[in-house]
């Protein structure tokens, strides 16, 4: 997190000091400064996917004190976790290209498009890659029957293994959860199509639909768990043991229903301005 929010600080320095000095040394400086801040966040954000889904080394004493068990080398930086972190990196070069068409002319609209078009593929590609490795990646299912309305305490009350193959049992078991990752690759590759085609508004709101189909398809497929724990299976966090009180929830509940309304306000917003231009343009 640390890493993140100095990556996060450094974006508007960037933007701040590259004009200070007249020299090209000095401002391609801050162009990297700039590129690795945008980077980092989002392989962050995707390589802590990875984690979640390998599991986290940790687990609870007898008192509830969480203990770390893994070093943070491991638990970043691994196969499966670079992977996805750079897979969610592709996918932001895909929606930030398709953005950027929207606002720029040539040269810059032609670069984005290169690079958006790449994006998308290869996000696609990588999708692919890691459903296929989470085929042998082992995951985590229930062994007997949970009590939803358990004690919120992960330090009893359930039965967790660790099977290879366990994230996919969700998709066996209810078929039509295949709807989620199968968009979520199509809409990579129908984005890129319409990049090629010069249709950018459709492949933004394409973007925003592989965004949706990849974050749904991994909770589908964590489901119940939050976030489990390879250490001592049985203390994985899920949606039942680590819920919070009637009261919080009631709290939280009036807060999401306010978002919500400024969220389809914002979106209202956009999908009209969107129309005002796409419109005159089919005309």
């Amino acid at each position: 997190m640390i890493t993140l929010l100095f990556s996060m600080i450094l974006r508007p320095v960037a933007f701040e000091y590259r004009s200070k000095a007249d020299s090209k040394m000095w401002r391609a400086s801050w162009d990297w400064v700039f590129l690795v801040s945008g980077f980092v966040p989002m392989f962050i954000y995707g390589a802590a996917f990875g984690n979640i889904l390998e599991g986290v080394g940790y687990h609870f004493g007898w008192t509830g004190q969480y203990y770390q068990d893994e070093s943070f080398l491991s638990y970043l930086l691994n196969p499966f976790a670079i992977l996805c972190g750079l897979m969610s990196v592709s996918l932001s070069i895909y929606q930030g290209g398709a953005m950027l068409m929207l606002r720029a002319d040539n040269p810059i609209w032609a670069r984005a498009r290169h690079y958006a078009i790449a994006g998308g593929l290869f996000a696609a590609i990588l999708f692919v890659a890691g459903g296929i490795w989470m085929q042998f990646l082992p995951g985590f299912v229930m062994q007997a029957p949970v009590n939803p309305a358990m004690p919120a305490n992960p330090l009893h009350g359930q039965s967790v293994a660790m099977v290879a193959g366990g994230w996919m049992h969700n998709f066996h078991n209810h078929l039509a959860l295949w709807v989620l990752p199968l968009m979520g690759v199509g809409c990579m590759l129908a984005g890129s199509a319409m990049l090629v085609a010069g249709r950018t508004v459709v492949a933004w709101w394409l973007g925003l639909g592989a965004w949706a189909g990849t974050i749904m398809t991994v909770g589908c497929a964590m489901f119940p768990f939050l976030m489990p724990s390879s250490t001592v299976p049985n203390q994985s966090l899920t949606v039942w043991n680590s819920t919070a009180s009637e009261y919080g929830l009631g709290c939280m509940l009036a807060v999401a229903a306010f978002l919500c309304r400024l969220f389809c306000l914002t979106l209202l917003g956009v999908i009209t301005s969107c129309a005002e231009r796409f419109i005159p343009l089919m005309s």
